[in-house]
């Protein structure tokens, strides 16, 4: 991906969350379909935003063609880590500008307990953890579990096993939402 395309794709994110609204009934109606009560209550204490773009990721693997519910359940609670410690508006913009200018410093600005700061860098590199903890706590299976966990990490798909696959479906997917 080009610069310029980088810049606009972050401006569209910026502005998702600038004018962010809570999710229609329909749109809830539809995420019931696929999560439990207990893991729908879960969904819906992220923010306006964080449901908007769970949500997104979900329609763009369905618009794909049907999908499995343990990958559909994982795109809708891929981020839900975030909820683990407060996010402000600016997290993001400050992680992305670090990601371009100090590429080797975001994952070591990650450790720590996550104060002042390196708050941002603790929840973009923890909310992978901290969501699959909250993901199976609500009995998700095992393999949305793993999903959530990973679904930063590099895809190994020289396996060319389910988790593997899906795994790149939902990076696929998150990336374009």
């Amino acid at each position: 991906m080009g610069l310029g395309y980088r810049i606009t794709y972050r401006g569209w994110q910026f502005w998702k969350v600038i004018v962010a609204r809570p999710l229609s009934p329909k749109a809830v109606a539809s995420i019931k379909t696929v999560l439990n009560g207990e893991q729908t209550q879960l969904f819906l204490r992220q923010s306006p935003a964080g449901q908007q773009h769970g949500y997104r990721v979900m329609q763009s693997l369905l618009n794909k063609g049907p999908q499995d519910q343990e990958l559909l359940a994982a795109a809708l609670l891929h981020d839900v880590g975030k909820i683990h410690i407060k996010s402000k508006w600016w997290d993001r913009p400050v992680v992305v500008l670090a990601q371009a200018l100090f590429p080797g410093k975001v994952e070591q600005w990650g450790d720590g307990d996550g104060s002042g700061w390196r708050r941002p860098f603790l929840i973009k590199k923890r909310h992978p953890d901290w969501g699959a903890d909250y993901a199976e706590a609500t009995s998700c299976t095992p393999l949305t579990v793993e999903l959530i966990r990973r679904h930063q990490d590099p895809v190994n798909d020289r396996l060319g096993n389910r988790e593997s696959d899906w795994l790149s479906l939902l990076q696929w997917s998150d990336d374009r939402s």
